[in-house]
């Protein structure tokens, strides 16, 4: 029981914070937590946009069991969707609240921008977007 109060709980802050974060920029979003203590985890990366055809209908996802990964590991290594991504995103690395808003940010920027076809520019400017939101809020030093 009282790891379930603890998801719950979890849960409950991780969904208020991207709320509070999203609504600044967009109305038209929901949000989907997954909690690493759950016993099926439906994507295994650390966070996921959908969006329908014409772009009006947008999920962010968040799987808090990935993003504890990359907080304690980074994003380097062989997953990289560009060279070099690891140094830019190396401020995730045991910076919990950093990583969670960067994650946030992220998808929200896949959600407002047209996506490319190309995957490394998609995911570029997803990471500029939360990369120059954070550095604007003064949460990032560049």
């Amino acid at each position: 029981m009282v790891k379930l109060n603890r998801i719950i709980k979890r849960k409950k802050l991780v969904r208020k914070l991207a709320k509070k974060i999203i609504a600044k920029y967009a109305d038209n979003i929901r949000l989907k937590i997954i909690d690493c203590d759950n016993t099926q985890v439906e994507y295994p990366g650390t966070s996921f946009a959908k969006h329908n055809d014409n772009f009006t209908k947008h999920i962010i996802g968040i799987n808090i069991l990935s993003l504890a990964h990359r907080v304690k590991y980074g994003y380097s290594g062989l997953g990289e969707y560009y060279q070099g991504r690891g140094d830019k995103l190396s401020f995730v690395k045991g910076n919990r609240k950093l990583a969670l808003r960067f994650v946030i940010l992220h998808e929200l920027g896949h959600c407002l921008f047209k996506r490319s076809k190309n995957l490394k520019t998609r995911e570029c400017n997803a990471d500029d977007f939360a990369i120059n939101t954070l550095t604007q809020e003064g949460l990032l030093k560049c």
